[in-house]
C-alpha cells in the first residue's frame, strides 16, 4: 500500500480548503513554482509553497462525528469502502442522508466531511 492511499486526494483536499476545514495535519499537498507548479506530497507546512493539508484516515476519523442527529457512523469495506449514519431502528433513508462509496477510506471519510459541512449539519472551523 502507497501512502497516497491512506491520504485525501488533491481535489477533495482542495474543496476542504474552501470549506474553511483547519489545515493541519501531518502531510500536505504542495504546489511547487520550481516544479513546473505541479503539486506534490510533503510532510509538515512550508511557508514558501501553496499548500493544503492531505489528511490521513487518522485524522479524518477525528473530524468525522461518531454521532449525528440520533445516528451512528457505520464504516463497512468490501472492495470499497462505505461510510453512512445508522439509527437504532436502521438505515435513513437515502433521500435524507448519503451512503458514501470510494475505493479509498480517506477520500470516502473526506466526501462525508464535506457533505455534512455543505448540509450545515456540522461545522469545522480554521
Amino acid at each position: 500500500m502507497q501512502l497516497s492511499d491512506q491520504l485525501t486526494s488533491l481535489e477533495l483536499s482542495k474543496r476542504l480548503v474552501e470549506l474553511g476545514v483547519k489545515q493541519d495535519s501531518f502531510f500536505y499537498w504542495q504546489k511547487c513554482s520550481m516544479c513546473n507548479d505541479d503539486w506534490h506530497l510533503s510532510q509538515g507546512k512550508a511557508s514558501d509553497y501553496k499548500q493544503c493539508s492531505a489528511y490521513t484516515v487518522a485524522e479524518l476519523g477525528e473530524l468525522l462525528p461518531s454521532w449525528i442527529n440520533g445516528h451512528h457512523l457505520i464504516i463497512t469495506k468490501s472492495s470499497t469502502w462505505f461510510l453512512r449514519y445508522r439509527s437504532p431502528s436502521g438505515f435513513i433513508p437515502k433521500d435524507n442522508e448519503p451512503e458514501i462509496e470510494e475505493v479509498k477510506e480517506a477520500d470516502a471519510r473526506a466526501k462525508m466531511l464535506i457533505y455534512l459541512i455543505e448540509q450545515g449539519m456540522i461545522e469545522v472551523g480554521k
